[in-house]
């Protein structure tokens, strides 16, 4: 066993290595992308940190199965370089062992996937998606700027003329409200953010206008002029009833019949398989010389990935939109993952799975009495 830990403990070395470089290459274009949010008003600058860890978070399913590939390929691919895999075998140690070791290290992987995929993954979308809600909700009034258009979530458009030096009253507000009877215009000389009260909700107050209320186009619309107006802002982004489909509990896409999420749930039994797949096809791939470099085989490697990720996108987006059979779903793509696999390890085993056993030569002698 002493091999084998060895191999192991190189996997794992790599393993870490590797998924911190694609952890942090995540975290920073995540970064970027909130900060830009923050950036343009819709999101307040004191949630970029918490949105940049739950979305961390939500992607490790997906870079743990990536991580895995790239650690075995290189761990291998140096054990083959330096000839450790070549002095292994000539102590017994053959490629089996070493497949057996990266097949275990394979379902471990795949397990903490599974884990991530089913259970951890959908709280933290949820959690994503609330933060998100309650911070553009915070956001409303503080993101706004003389002479923009503003958007009040799904439900309004605010413009606001002139701010205070110290940005708290708004100066000659327009705000246009949709509903489902007709549209909203409200006109204000003065507005400003009141805090939440006893039951939360956040509310814009306006004061000294007009409210007009009516479809457009028809004129039974009804003017109301008034000194002081509240008007709820996490009413207006309130977002509609479905869910996203990365925040529902893997329970329920069970149970449900509709395509898009019988898509999301294979999807998501997608990523555990890859991991071993992956695994697998690195065991092939790793196999390279001291001539051939140490990243000989990285690019194929990585396009390989790439095609069999996209396969598995591909094969989910015509899922949902009902194309394809939900027995059939992204099946196939796996199917072909394997037999490539396999048919990578029966072409450098000569024709064979298994090595074959050294034999004796003619001339050999044979052991006998006395």
């Amino acid at each position: 066993m002493i091999a084998e830990r060895y191999v192991a403990r190189e996997i794992a070395g790599v393993f870490v290595a590797v998924l911190a470089v694609l952890l942090f290459v995540y975290a920073t274009s995540r970064f970027v992308r909130v900060l830009g949010e923050a950036a343009a008003g819709r999101l307040p600058g004191e949630v970029v940190l918490q949105l940049v860890f739950v979305k961390l978070s939500t992607g490790l399913g997906v870079l743990l199965p990536l991580a895995f590939f790239v650690a075995v390929l290189l761990a291998l691919g140096r054990l083959h370089r330096d000839g450790e895999v070549v002095a292994m075998a000539a102590g017994g140690i053959g490629v089996g062992r070493l497949a057996g070791v990266v097949l275990l290290l394979g379902l471990l992987a795949g397990g903490l996937v599974a884990v991530l995929a089913a259970i951890a993954t959908p709280r933290m979308a949820a959690m994503e998606d609330e933060l998100v809600a309650r911070a553009r909700g915070q956001a409303r009034v503080t993101g706004l700027f003389p002479g923009r258009f503003k958007e009040l979530g799904e439900g309004g458009v605010a413009y606001v003329e002139d701010l205070d030096p110290e940005r708290r009253v708004m100066h000659n507000v327009f705000v246009r409200v949709r509903r489902a009877g007709g549209d909203d215009l409200i006109s204000a000389r003065r507005a400003y953010q009141a805090l939440p009260g006893p039951g939360g909700g956040r509310f814009m107050v306006l004061e000294d206008g007009y409210r007009y209320s009516g479809s457009p186009g028809r004129s039974d619309f009804v003017i109301t002029r008034f000194k002081r107006h509240a008007l709820r802002l996490d009413v207006l982004a309130r977002r509609s009833a479905s869910r996203a489909l990365d925040a529902i509990p893997s329970a329920e896409l069970w149970r449900s019949p509709e395509p898009a999420h019988a898509a999301e749930l294979q999807w998501r039994a997608s990523l555990p398989v890859s991991a071993l797949l992956l695994a697998l096809l690195a065991l092939p791939l790793s196999r390279t010389s001291r001539q051939e470099g140490r990243y000989a085989r990285l690019l194929v490697a990585v396009l390989l990935y790439f095609l069999y990720s996209n396969g598995i996108g591909i094969s989910r987006n015509l899922l949902e939109r009902g194309l394809v059979p939900v027995f059939v779903g992204v099946w196939p793509v796996h199917l072909v993952m394997l037999g490539l696999a396999l048919a990578m390890l029966y072409r450098q085993g000569g024709g064979r799975f298994r090595p074959r056993r050294a034999r004796r030569g003619r001339g050999a002698p044979e052991s006998g009495p006395g």
